[in-house]
């Protein structure tokens, strides 16, 4: 098997394997570790979401950051009815 068809099986493996596929595709690369994720605790916006059924929602933004990646991901704020 040439270097090439080890690169693109490696990268398969990254994209669609089992953990263990994945953590064994890293080492191939020689990757010993992998940044962990981190997210902020505090919303940094907030919008009202209609769900599908008419209901609003209220949604915050989190900001995430992993190794040189970032962007952010909208959760779902649970409210209380009074």
């Amino acid at each position: 098997m040439n270097d090439q068809t080890k690169d693109q099986i490696a990268s398969v493996m990254l994209q669609h394997g089992t953990p263990e596929q994945q953590k064994e595709a890293l080492l191939y690369c020689g990757i010993n570790q992998v940044a962990a994720r981190t997210e902020s605790g505090t919303a940094s916006a907030y919008r009202l979401k209609r769900t599908v059924h008419g209901e609003l929602v209220l949604q915050g933004c989190f900001q995430w950051q992993q190794g040189t990646d970032g962007g952010f991901k909208w959760r779902d704020i649970e409210t209380v009815e009074e």
